[in-house]
């Protein structure tokens, strides 16, 4: 699967501007500029956390941000999971925002959603290679393997 160079530069414009126009750098702490909110549950074990959107009368939209709580996460792997949550929120918000959707498209979406968390966090970036060329499911593995590594057993 592969997204297109037009794409992918919308995607990294995105971080960037993130990057050179927010403080503090941190996901976590950016939820709060944007408005976001960021709550902590029992999730399942194979689920980082998700997005959730509500839609208000008046067109506008509140967003969630929910990490499983079930783990001792440390900040790195909290701020890679609020990470891709905010690709979501920032390049899927027109769409009902649904991880538990196994369709292409939603394969889509998450490849994306990891490409920008790579994109906003640059110290996670593997050295020596192009993570754009790897394919969703190394990429996917790759960032899940950081989390692993960041978190500790059950609460």
């Amino acid at each position: 699967m592969e997204i297109s160079d037009r794409r992918y530069a919308k995607i990294k414009h995105y971080a960037q501007s993130f990057l050179t126009c927010f403080e503090p750098k941190n996901p976590l702490e950016l939820l709060d500029k944007l408005d976001v909110h960021c709550k902590f549950i029992n999730l399942s074990e194979d689920l980082g956390g998700f997005t959730d959107r509500i839609k208000l009368a008046d067109n506008e939209n509140i967003y969630y941000v929910y990490i499983n709580s079930r783990y001792k996460y440390d900040d790195t792997a909290k701020n890679i999971i609020v990470a891709h949550e905010l690709g979501h929120i920032l390049l899927h918000s027109a769409d009902y925002l649904n991880l538990f959707d196994t369709e292409s498209s939603s394969m889509v979406e998450e490849y994306e959603a990891d490409l920008f968390s790579m994109e906003l966090m640059p110290s996670i970036r593997p050295v020596g290679c192009n993570y754009r060329q790897f394919s969703p499911t190394a990429l996917r593995n790759y960032i899940c393997s950081i989390i692993r590594a960041k978190k500790s057993d059950f609460l």
